[in-house]
This record gives structure tokens, C-alpha cells and sequence, in this order.
């Protein structure tokens, strides 16, 4: 029988144990929290303070009441003797629970081995992977209370990103002047970059005084480096790079993008202001709740990307290499580049119409049938003639008689006036109905054109953001790569997983290039559309996914898209509306009984007669010798019937001949209707696949997306492999590629049918658009 404990031992054991776990994880207990605020001295970052204070409380309201505390002996005012005394007094301030840290030189004080932290010690301050290492893992933090935030984008990828943007063998970095004094631990860091990039760095002071500042710089300065400078504020830092960029100085940024729209020539690094904030504030208040510092985040995740400052780039002179511009993003683009113009879908159509060659050549077609139908009409007009002649004889001598006058001029007029003619009647009505056919064919040529220009428009679209994704993608892989870096570093993979990461980048950049071809060949097909000039560029309209719904006919065309026998009764309207409305048979149709009438004239050539008058006049205006009595002018008027008895079987091979146009002409009508019934038919039946693809593509690149973020914090933490990572990113890329590939399938499939049915809703008013609907409704309601 097992002996059971008395009610004190096990009292006693019970609250040793809470008291031993308490120990190991003792967390802030007590209902007010106080956070003491330790810093470098005044700076630009100072506004972190209020910003996560602010967040933290947003965080923590049910849990605690905190307070933050400044204090003059928390600040060191930049005086490099006086930054442990603050970490210390702050730490050894009774009322301070935690204590937050707002600058470099506190947080690289705190995180040497030498100096004790007995409490919580949270830094705003964002350490790059390759400058003076501070006591970290991928994971966590290696010092007992010290949590600090980890980029792993490398300082040293900003200079490689320069260097191949500026050629410079000697490059200038401007560092906080406190900083400076404080950098032995980076002078190791410093000559591996220098050795690795075989370039020269020239450390630059830069203090408040900015003219002083500048006086540091080598008179033939290029390239300048700008760190992170804290003391600096905005305004400073502003009037910083402005002078710099005044001198034709190309600047790159540390800080990144903030600096670039500040007036930097680039930077990568995105504003990360935000996240700081918000993970600083994280970290506080699970410390708060009783988390262990060294369990809280260190890696500190961005989507980098090369931002370029375009007004910069011309002060300075810099022309971006095509490389560049791919892999960059440009602020003030219009300033290095022609200027994209944008443009929607129903202006390119109407561009088309107006300008397009092909539709040009239709409308040349269409006036010489209105001429050959004029000319056809001219022969029932009078047709009036002028003649004047000069007549001399030669008279033999010695001749009994006169033969004629030796000199004889005259001067007539004659007119003549068809009366009656079948077949130049029936040519006049023949050409009739024919430039009425080249009419309806000059329409179904305008229909072509815009079904053209829709589907280079959108394949336009299309590559624009496939291109787009293929960039971010490449981005995504630079990022990966400057994380499987600082993985090797802290022991977590080999330089084989580098490598991996630099095939993959060259590979990526490979299809950024491609993407860019094919997104310029696109811009050119559809300028040519236009009929414009070639080198033109134009931004297209992008539909988001969120307006695919109701992107045809606002949503009303969807109806066709529901039960089977819906789907059914639908497809019989769309194909009876096709045929109802397509050009090619309403043309067909006027070509036709042009032949008919062709044919007819032919049969009755054989028994009708042409009946025309003639009228002639002329005058006598000179005779040598002249003879008495003799009159000086004299006309003559007929009406004259004109029947052909033989022609050689002419007459009977005209019927046949024309017999067979008309032949010809008939099956080619019937074939046109078969071929507008089969292309309506399939393209709705592409139509009704396209649609819900775009679901299913947004519901795969969503889930790729989500599982990829999961294998990239995983891969981050050490937990997953560069082969799971790659995978993950890779289906993405795909899903995401896929999705866009399906929205515009369905637009390029849109365009199709409205072709198929002759009939473009970006050239219909909304009563045309209500009145298709309607019907639309009607036939689906049919018993």
C-alpha cells in the first residue's frame, strides 16, 4: 500500500517548485510596469519612444499598467564615457522593470560579455549581419536579458548594388563622429569587405555640422556611403545628401528607401520604421507576460529592393545600365525614361479605328466599290463629244471635174444617250449591292482590329505582370540568399547552401530578362496595332482579381452561368445572336445578290435589245474653193435598237461563268455560318472554363504564398533546409504566375467571344448593354 504524503510536505514541495519555475522565468509580475528609456543622446530614433510606447499599450491594456521613464542619467549625450554608466543606471534603478535601449552605441555596450544584465534589456537599435556581430543565434539572443534585431541583409551587398551602379575603386562612408570613436570591434569587418570588393573605404566623421562635415570629403570624391548617422535629424540628413548630390556626388544609403525619396541616388533596404515599432513593442510585452528574453525574435525580415532616385540620377549624371532598370525600381522614372502614357482599353479601340494600316486598306477597298458603282451610273448620263477636222487634197492638173474642195475645216458636236441597256442597268444595281457588301466587309474588318487590339492589350497587361512577379521573385531570392549567409555564419548550413542560392539568383535574373523581352515585344505589337509610333510606352489598366466578377456587363452576363439547363439555353442564344449579328453573312448576303443580279442580266441578254439616240451636228468653217450655194452646217438625230444575232457562244459562257461565282459565293456563305456558329460556341464554352479558373488560380497562389512565408520563417529559424525553402518558393512563383496567366485567359478569352458575336461592350451604350441582358434573361426563362 502506498504511503500518502501529510497535507504540509506536500505544501511545502508544491511552493518549492513554483518558486524554482518562478525563479527560471520569473517574468514582471507586479500590476505597474516600468520601462526606463536608455540612449545614445538626442536623435532622429527618439520618436521611437512615444511611437512604441503607443503600441505596447495597445498590446498590454488588460495586463499592465506601464510607464516609460527618461531620466537625465539614462541619456549619455553622445558621450562615449557616460554609455555603460546609463545602461547601469538604469539597471540599477529600483523602480525599473525593463529597460528599452534607443541607439547603436547602448545596444554594443550592452551586448559585451563584460557587463552584467540583471534585467530585461529590448533594443530598437537594427543590427546588420556582417557589421560588428553582437551575441546572437538565427534563433536567439546568447546573452542572458539582451534581445536585440537582426537584418540579414549584409551591409556588404549595399556596396556590391553600388559598385555595379558606379564603377568606384575608392569609396567614401560617412559615420557618426561618436560612431567612429566606437568602431574598433568593425575595423576587422571593414578590411574583409575592402579585401573582398578590392576597393579602398575612407571612414568619413559626420556631425551636425554639416559644411564642417563636408570638409572631410577627398576633393575628387565619387561615391559616397551614408550610414545610419543617428545625431543627424531629417532635415540634416536632407541637406546632407542635397550638398553632396550638388557636388555630382553619387549616394547610397544604408537606411534605403527613406534616404532615396529624401534625395539619395539608391538604397535598398525598404522603410522598416513601422515593423520596428511593432516588433519592439511585441517583444515588450511578452517579456511583460512573462516570456524569456532569450526566447524572443531576432531575425527581422524585409522585402528588399533597389530603389533608384531618377532627379538624382540625372543631377549626377548617372545612366542605368538595362540590368538596372530590370532589377530596380525608379522614383521619378519619367525623368531616366520615355514616359508611359496611360491608357484604357475603349481609348486603344478607338485609337485602332482611327489609325489602324489594315482598316485603312479596308476603307480604300470600300471607295473604289462607291467608284466602280459610280462609274457603273455614269453610262445612263449623255455622253457629249467634240470634232474638229482639216482636210487638204491633192488635185491632179488638167482633170475634166473637181473631185472635192483642195482645203475643207470643220467643227462638230455629237451626243449620245443610252435609252435603254439590261446589263448596264443590272451592273448599276449589281455594284450597288456590292459596295454595300464591302461595307458590311469593311465592318467585320473593324471588328478584327478590335479584337486585335484587345488581345495585345492584355497580353500586354499580362506580361507586364508576369514580369512583375518574376522581379519580386528574384527579390524574394536575394533576400534568401542573404539569409543562407548569415546561416553559415552561425554555424546553421555550408557555403553548399550559398551556392545553391547564387545558382538559383543567376537564374532568377535570367528570367527577368526574358520576362522584359517579351513585355517589350508586347508594347510593340500593340503600338503597331495603334498604328502609332513604335517606341511609345503605355501603362495598362491592371484588373485586380477582386473585379473579375463583374468586369463583363457589370456582373449580368454571369446569369449564363448556372444550372446545366441555363448553360444550355444560353449557348443557343449566344450562337443565334452570332449569327443574327455577324457582318461576314450580312455581307455575304450583299455579294450574293450582286451575283444573282450578275446571273439574271446574263439569261436575258440572249432576247433584249439596247435602244440609244444619237444626235449629230457640224459646221463648215472654211472650203477652198468654195462653191455657191453650198451649206454651212447640217445635223443628224437617230434612235437606234442594237440586238447581237451571234457572238460565239459568248453570251452562253457569261451565264455559266457568273453561274459558278454565284456558287462559290453561296457555299462560302455557308461556310461562314458554320464557322460564326463553331467559333461562338467554343469560345463561350472557353469562357465558361476561364471564369472559375481565376478562383482556383487566386486560391493556389494564396495558399503557395502562406505556405511559403511559414518555410521561410522556419528556414530563418533553422528548422527547415535550403531544398524545402527553394520548393516552397518555387511553387509559389508558380501559383502566382498561374493566377495571373488565369485572370488574363479569361480577358483574352472575353475579347474572343465578344468578337464571336460581333459585339465589343467597351463600344455599346448602356441601353445597348441593358437591352443584351434582358434578352440574355429572356431566352435563359424559356420553358
Amino acid at each position: 500500500m502506498t504511503k500518502i504524503p501529510n497535507a504540509r510536505l506536500v505544501l511545502v514541495v508544491t511552493i518549492l517548485v513554483m518558486f524554482a519555475l518562478a525563479w527560471q522565468n520569473p517574468g514582471i509580475s507586479q500590476e505597474k510596469v516600468t520601462i526606463a528609456v536608455v540612449r545614445d543622446g538626442p536623435s532622429r530614433e527618439d520618436v521611437y519612444t512615444d511611437l512604441i510606447e503607443a503600441e505596447l499599450k495597445r498590446l498590454v491594456t488588460d495586463d499592465a499598467d506601464v510607464v516609460f521613464k527618461t531620466d537625465p542619467s539614462f541619456d549619455a549625450q553622445w558621450d562615449l564615457s557616460r554609455i555603460r554608466p546609463v545602461i547601469q543606471n538604469a539597471m540599477n534603478d529600483r523602480e525599473v522593470d525593463i529597460v528599452l535601449a534607443i541607439g547603436a552605441l547602448v545596444t554594443q555596450e550592452a551586448g559585451k560579455p563584460d557587463l552584467v544584465l540583471r534585467k530585461p534589456f529590448i533594443s530598437s537599435y537594427v543590427q546588420r549581419a556582417d557589421l560588428p556581430r553582437l551575441p546572437y543565434t538565427a534563433d536567439q539572443s546568447l546573452k542572458d536579458n539582451f534581445s536585440v534585431m537582426v537584418l540579414p541583409q549584409r551591409a556588404q551587398r549595399d556596396l556590391v548594388s553600388f559598385r555595379e551602379m558606379v564603377p568606384f575603386t575608392r569609396l567614401h562612408v560617412g559615420v557618426g563622429a561618436e560612431e567612429l570613436r566606437g568602431m574598433v570591434d568593425v575595423q576587422k569587418a571593414l578590411q574583409q569587405i575592402e579585401d573582398s570588393l578590392g576597393i579602398d573605404l575612407i571612414m568619413v566623421p559626420v556631425t551636425t555640422d554639416i559644411q564642417a562635415s563636408l570638409q572631410n570629403l577627398d576633393a575628387n570624391a565619387e561615391a559616397f556611403y551614408l550610414t545610419r548617422i543617428s545625431r543627424l535629424t531629417w532635415e540634416q540628413r536632407k541637406t546632407f545628401i542635397a550638398e553632396l548630390t550638388s557636388r555630382r556626388i553619387a549616394t547610397f544609403s544604408l537606411l534605403g528607401h527613406p534616404d532615396v525619396e529624401a534625395g539619395a541616388l539608391a538604397g535598398i533596404t525598404p522603410d522598416i520604421q513601422e515593423q520596428v515599432v511593432r516588433r519592439v513593442a511585441i517583444n515588450l510585452s511578452q517579456v511583460i507576460r512573462g516570456v524569456a528574453v532569450d526566447e524572443l525574435s531576432i531575425i527581422l525580415t524585409v522585402d528588399s529592393k533597389l530603389l533608384i532616385n531618377g532627379k538624382t540620377a540625372k543631377a549626377v549624371d548617372y545612366s542605368p545600365s538595362l540590368e538596372t532598370l530590370l532589377f530596380a525600381e525608379i522614383l521619378y522614372e519619367e525623368v531616366l525614361e520615355a514616359e508611359r502614357r496611360d491608357l484604357a482599353l475603349a481609348d486603344a479601340m478607338k485609337m485602332a479605328v482611327a489609325g489602324n494600316t489594315a482598316l485603312s486598306i479596308s476603307d480604300a477597298e470600300v471607295e473604289t466599290s462607291k467608284r466602280d458603282m459610280q462609274l457603273a451610273r455614269s453610262v445612263f448620263l449623255p455622253q457629249v463629244s467634240a470634232r474638229a477636222s482639216y482636210e487638204k487634197n491633192d488635185i491632179e492638173a488638167g482633170l475634166p471635174i473637181s473631185l472635192g474642195p483642195e482645203e475643207l475645216t470643220l467643227a462638230g458636236i455629237r451626243a449620245t444617250q443610252l435609252i435603254y441597256d439590261d446589263l448596264a442597268i443590272s451592273n448599276y444595281r449589281s455594284s450597288s449591292r456590292f459596295y454595300a457588301g464591302s461595307q458590311g466587309r469593311r465592318e467585320a474588318d473593324r471588328l478584327d482590329v478590335l479584337a486585335q487590339i484587345g488581345n495585345a492589350y492584355y497580353r500586354v497587361a499580362l506580361a507586364d505582370n508576369r514580369y512583375r512577379i518574376v522581379a519580386d521573385n528574384l527579390k524574394l531570392t536575394e533576400d534568401n540568399l542573404e539569409l543562407s549567409r548569415l546561416r553559415q555564419d552561425i554555424g546553421y548550413s555550408g557555403r553548399d547552401e550559398v551556392y545553391r542560392w547564387e545558382a538559383e539568383l543567376a537564374q532568377r535574373r535570367a528570367e527577368v530578362f526574358a520576362s522584359h523581352a517579351i513585355r517589350e515585344g508586347g508594347q510593340i505589337v500593340l503600338n503597331q496595332v495603334l498604328a502609332g509610333d513604335q517606341r511609345d510606352r503605355f501603362q495598362i489598366e491592371e484588373v485586380p482579381y477582386e473585379n473579375i466578377d463583374r468586369y463583363f456587363l457589370d456582373g449580368g452576363f454571369n446569369i449564363a452561368f448556372g444550372s446545366l439547363k441555363q448553360i444550355e439555353k444560353a449557348r443557343s442564344f449566344v450562337t443565334n445572336f452570332a449569327l443574327e449579328n455577324a457582318p461576314e453573312l450580312k455581307f455575304l448576303d450583299d455579294f450574293v445578290a450582286s451575283q444573282q443580279i450578275q446571273v439574271s442580266a446574263r439569261k436575258r441578254r440572249f432576247f433584249l435589245p439596247t435602244v440609244f439616240a444619237n444626235f449629230f451636228y457640224e459646221y463648215r468653217i472654211d472650203r477652198t474653193p468654195d462653191f455657191p450655194g453650198g451649206e454651212k452646217g447640217f445635223y443628224v438625230f437617230e434612235v437606234t435598237a442594237s440586238y447581237p444575232l451571234f457572238l460565239g457562244g459568248r453570251r452562253v459562257y457569261n451565264v455559266k461563268r457568273e453561274k459558278s461565282v454565284l456558287d462559290g459565293l453561296e457555299r462560302e456563305k455557308k461556310l461562314a455560318s458554320e464557322r460564326i456558329e463553331q467559333r461562338a460556341r467554343v469560345a463561350l464554352r472557353r469562357l465558361e472554363a476561364s471564369i472559375p479558373g481565376v478562383g482556383f488560380g487566386h486560391t493556389a497562389s494564396q495558399s503557395a504564398r502562406q505556405n511559403l512565408d511559414i518555410v521561410n520563417d522556419k528556414y530563418a529559424l533553422g528548422i527547415v533546409n535550403v531544398t524545402d525553402l527553394l520548393e516552397a518558393q518555387n511553387e509559389s512563383l508558380r501559383a502566382e504566375l498561374g493566377a495571373a496567366d488565369a485572370i488574363y485567359t479569361y480577358l483574352l478569352d472575353l475579347i474572343e467571344f465578344q468578337r464571336s458575336i460581333s459585339w465589343f461592350q467597351d463600344e455599346r451604350s448602356q441601353a445597348e448593354q441593358d437591352d443584351f441582358i434582358k434578352r440574355l434573361k429572356a431566352a435563359i426563362s424559356m420553358p
